[in-house]
Parts: C-alpha cells; structure tokens; sequence
C-alpha cells in the first residue's frame, strides 16, 4: 500500500490504517502515532484515506462493504438488495 501511496495516488493515500482501540494512525513500521504502540494485525482498522475515490456509477456490493472502516481481519460480508 506504501508505494502506491506515494506513487499512484497523487491526492494521498487511498486506505489509512488505524489503531482501532485508539483511532491512532499507524506509521510505515505498523506503530501507533498516538499510543506508540507496535499494534497487532487484529487491533488494525482500515477505512478510505484522504485519496479516496468512489467508483462511477456507485460500487457493486463487495467493494460497498470493503470502502467502510473496518478491522483488517474482518470477514468480508457483501451485503445484498
């Protein structure tokens, strides 16, 4: 995700990485910025980033469910109408 970031997403990154216990965000090394905590993957949250931008036309249910702040290792549920 790193060298997209700074190499295909002029407008930042697309997913920023949280603690999820305290919203800090995580450095390069996985550390929190706000606690210093090295934090385990299930501790991480993934939500859209400054660089995000929705798909046209509105995304199809799977992408839908992944653009959402959620934990890392959370089972993707898509979510139908």
């Amino acid at each position: 995700m790193g060298w997209g970031d700074a190499f295909y997403s002029p407008a930042g990154e697309k997913r920023t990485t949280r603690h999820d216990e305290d919203g800090g965000r995580l450095d390069p090394d996985g550390r929190c910025e706000t606690c210093g905590a090295l934090v385990p993957v299930p501790q991480i949250r993934i939500e859209p980033g400054p660089g995000f931008e929705p798909r046209p036309g509105g995304p199809d249910p799977v992408s839908a469910t992944i653009d959402t702040p959620r934990r890392l290792l959370e089972p993707v549920v898509a979510r139908t109408v």
